[in-house]
């Protein structure tokens, strides 16, 4: 069997601490034997939306490192509580950036205090953008070991033909509907599979397009593709 998530999904999955992280984590651990779908476009929209967040998020956490730095001793109190007290004004102040600011959080906590003995502050965070991206494979191997990506060129006559039969479907933008056609591509390959996502209007718009593929004859009625709406509380919606 075979699940996916979509991109938001995906990043609270890879950033510890962030909203729905436990949820998503769940998700994943549960589906032990199940292989997760990551769609291309997702997986470049990842690399383009982290790489922007983190940069921003490590822009406003600058300010704060030189009376962070000042504290020598990375595993005392002082530093913890300091740490933990920027964490939490920069989450007020710029809450577009929350849980890219509890990524710094959790990276100088786990990887920055082992090698602050050889490493200065402000170049781990200097680095870190570049590093979470160069590591993203890494980091979704860590999250589920049995996980590929999927992309419409693989099955392209089917993947334009779906994509031509959806025109008249209002999608929020081209990420989320060139998603949709990387899963719907390649659903003869990878059936039965669920497909999760955060987006409310996202998971209408599948729901849509899944009942027009159908009437038109496009993909068969009996088949197995589900789309289930994970709202803010981490509750699942068929």
């Amino acid at each position: 069997m075979y699940f996916s998530l979509d991109t938001n999904l995906i990043l609270f999955a890879l950033i510890e601490g962030s909203r729905l992280h436990d949820s998503i984590k769940n998700l994943i651990d549960e589906s032990l034997d199940d292989t997760l779908i990551v769609s291309k476009t997702s997986y470049d929209e990842i690399r383009k939306v982290c790489g922007k967040k983190i940069l921003m998020a490590t822009y406003y956490f600058w300010k704060f490192i030189p009376s962070l730095a000042k504290i020598k001793d990375v595993y005392s109190i002082e530093f913890n509580e300091s740490l933990l007290k920027i964490n939490k004004k920069l989450r007020s102040q710029y809450p577009e950036y929350q849980d890219f600011f509890d990524l710094i959080y959790k990276e100088i906590d786990k990887n920055y205090k082992s090698n602050a003995h050889s490493l200065r502050l402000e170049d781990f965070i200097h680095e870190l953008p570049i590093a979470f991206l160069n590591d993203l494979d890494k980091k979704m191997d860590k999250i589920k070991r049995n996980w590929r990506k999927v992309s419409y060129g693989e099955n392209y006559a089917f993947g334009i033909k779906c994509y031509k039969a959806l025109l008249d479907i209002k999608f929020k933008d081209d990420v989320d509907r060139l998603i949709l056609i990387d899963i719907l591509a390649n659903i003869k390959n990878i059936n039965p599979l669920i497909f999760y996502t955060n987006d409310k209007r996202f998971w209408k718009e599948c729901k849509k397009c899944k009942k027009l593929l159908i009437k038109q004859g496009i993909i068969d009625k009996n088949i197995k593709l589900d789309f289930i709406y994970v709202n803010n509380n981490g509750e699942f919606i068929n």
